[in-house]
């Protein structure tokens, strides 16, 4: 089951979030070898798709999505949703975050 969060994410501004991997007793989950992609669409039917650069911090149990300005400049401001699926080294996939992203409009460019 997916952890579920709202983002907000300024357009046109570098992009960064963290998410730490914990099993139920608050120990870290070593993601070696996993691997990860995350994506944002205006709706989940949505063709057009704007895709998050994942980093994962393998012994640390942490990943990290990542846009630059430059993608985010790309994103109309409105609501969208994303999600992050990530695959093990058996080639089991489980969906780790999903939730609704918020995309506020930038003034400054």
């Amino acid at each position: 089951m997916s952890i579920k969060a709202n983002l907000l994410m300024d357009q046109g501004a570098s992009y960064r979030a963290s998410i730490n991997i914990e099993d139920e007793n608050g120990v870290v989950v070593p993601l070696t070898g996993y691997t990860a992609i995350a994506q944002i669409r205006k709706y989940f039917t949505s063709s057009i798709a704007y895709s998050f650069t994942v980093e994962i911090d393998q012994p640390n149990g942490i990943i990290t999505l990542i846009m630059t300005k430059a993608q985010t400049s790309l994103i109309k401001a409105g609501r969208y949703v994303f999600d992050c699926l990530v695959t093990d080294p058996s080639n089991f996939s489980t969906r780790l975050i999903e939730g609704i992203i918020d995309i506020r409009p930038g003034v400054s460019r």
